[in-house]
């Protein structure tokens, strides 16, 4: 009689794959309360993209002003069908996560297809679930924009893998699916050629290096797929260039996101190296806001910071002292792939003078591939304390499930969002339910304001509200990932919601053009009689 999958299985597999069922279920509750509370307009704009693609059925809409990397198809895909589906748009968004989420999950899961894992992946996608900072939970689990990048980024290493196959038919449907996937992510921005096509070349030419060390022993017919795939990767990257410029000038774009970065003085870059230390502690929840060392939030960071050196330096250079004796042909390109994307992403953040935790989620998500990589080969390694070892990474591992999620599952969103640790802009900037009742039981449906409340208001209030930004000085619209007929003029009566220190700071004319001004909680509205009247205070 067959046995069943699970009586392949251990005690310790079935607790760890009960343990992903349970944090994954915990996820979709912290996905949907995050959703609601923390929704900002640069999480609002998948939705709004989402609906201009649906309306004009067309990849890049008409009159949509496209930010300097031009996104089409990620988690705005998937919100689409949901829009038709779903009661409102925030639970629509929270739903296209949810499957976003079970994506990664599944991409992830593949590398043990390829035998880069072995074993204990329950361990590796339960990392993954973790939200173990505000930047993972904002960027994965909120907003979710680099959750779609990264998929895209597994997708592609995982085609690499595919097209040294050592059967040809894999190797065909591999070069095919990578070189059009390098295309259109190339296509649609550079980032992709300094977090992917250049550290994976270069992947390639050190296994040929080794390979050619070995002298007799050489496998030429490795060392020509290892060529063959280099060949893909240099073309579609640089087809995907030149895609690039002919969209950018059909959709009237002169700039990509990369040509933003420029090297800062020489004198600031210890600084910045130091900054992004930091960064790297606050990406892993080792440092937040200010907490009681004995708090739950407290004993959490603690917890995070052997996590993160563990991660960041035990695991690593283990698997490179042990790197020719013990890994695989595919473990030893997909580590090498994340010791050279690492060093780009890093150096880069570093003589840039990059201010965000986020640009760092690439490393992050390396650092929980090797941890996949260390688990299988661990016995291999032969190390003295080999039991003792065990012992304190399964114990740091479940204080770390336990923890976090205690920490979010009881947390109270809406009384005390300060202390969470979400994106400050977020937390200043969170949507008032009660203004969006009460603009609607006025009548109010047309609007401006500045950027962090306009989106994230059209959202909440399901489109019943039609809000445009307005740049940070006040002159004219603010034209960045939304549409221009937007801005049209309709004469229909609007207004321009500001908060507080917002209507301080705002120009006199908008006070004296404006005929009526309402205060609701911590907002001011003033009131217009036409789209015209605030239109004709903007400069040409």
């Amino acid at each position: 009689m067959k046995k069943k999958w699970y009586e392949h299985s251990n005690r310790l597999d079935q607790i760890g794959w009960l343990l992903v069922v349970m944090v994954f279920v915990a996820n979709i509750f912290i996905i949907f309360k995050g959703t609601r509370a923390f929704i900002h307009s640069d999480g609002a704009t998948a939705i709004l993209y989402a609906r201009e693609q649906w309306e004009q059925k067309a990849l890049y809409p008409q009159q949509w002003n496209y930010g300097t990397d031009i996104w089409n198809v990620g988690l705005n895909t998937i919100i689409i069908p949901l829009l038709k589906i779903c009661s409102s748009w925030l639970t629509a968004r929270a739903w296209a996560v949810v499957i976003q989420t079970v994506i990664a999950l599944v991409v992830t899961a593949l590398f043990q297809k390829v035998h880069v894992f072995e074993k204990r992946i329950w361990m590796v996608l339960l990392l993954l679930l973790l939200p173990v900072s505000e930047v993972v939970s904002e960027h994965f689990y909120f907003q979710a924009t680099y959750m779609t990048m990264m998929i895209y980024l597994a997708a592609m290493i995982l085609l690499s893998l595919l097209c040294i196959s050592s059967r040809r038919g894999k190797r065909i449907v591999g070069y095919i699916l990578l070189f059009g996937l390098l295309v259109f992510r190339v296509g649609t921005g550079y980032a992709m050629i300094l977090v992917f096509s250049a550290p994976m070349m270069l992947s390639f030419f050190a296994a040929i290096v080794l390979e050619l060390h070995k002298g007799s022993e050489k496998d030429i017919s490795k060392i020509k797929k290892y060529v063959y795939v280099m060949a893909v990767i240099a073309i579609g990257t640089l087809l995907g260039m030149i895609y690039n410029g002919r969209l950018t000038e059909r959709l009237n774009l002169n700039v990509s996101a990369v040509s933003n970065y420029e090297f800062i003085p020489y004198n600031e870059i210890g600084q910045s190296f130091l900054h992004m230390c930091s960064c790297f502690m606050r990406l892993f929840g080792a440092a937040d806001k200010p907490c009681s060392l004995l708090s739950l939030g407290g004993i959490n960071k603690c917890i995070s910071f052997v996590y993160m050196i563990f991660m960041l330096g035990y695991v690593p250079v283990s698997l490179l002292r042990r790197f020719q004796k013990v890994l695989n042909e595919k473990q030893k390109l997909v580590f090498l792939f994340t010791l050279f994307s690492s060093f780009f992403v890093c150096y880069l953040f570093v003589i840039s003078g990059m201010d965000h935790a986020r640009y760092l989620l690439w490393v992050y998500y390396y650092s929980i591939i090797n941890f996949g990589i260390w688990i299988c080969k661990f016995r291999s390694f032969e190390y003295e304390y080999a039991k003792e070892i065990k012992v304190m990474v399964i114990g740091v591992y479940v204080m770390l499930v336990m923890g976090v999620y205690g920490y979010y599952l009881t947390y109270n969103y809406s009384i005390n969002s300060d202390s969470l640790g979400v994106n400050n802009n977020s937390i200043d900037n969170q949507v008032d339910y009660d203004l969006i009742d009460y603009l609607e039981e006025k009548g109010y449906k047309r609007g401006y304001g500045l950027y962090w409340q306009t989106y994230s208001y059209m959202v909440a209030s399901d489109g019943n509200l039609s809000m445009a930004a307005i740049d940070n000085e006040w002159k004219g619209p603010y034209k960045w990932l939304n549409s221009s007929k937007w801005y049209e003029n309709t004469g229909e009566p609007c207004f321009v919601l500001v908060t507080k220190w917002q209507y301080e700071q705002m120009p006199e004319k908008y006070k004296e053009m404006c005929y009526k001004t309402e205060k609701f909680h911590e907002y001011k509205i003033l009131l217009y009689h036409n789209t015209g009247e605030v239109q004709s205070l903007w400069e040409s």
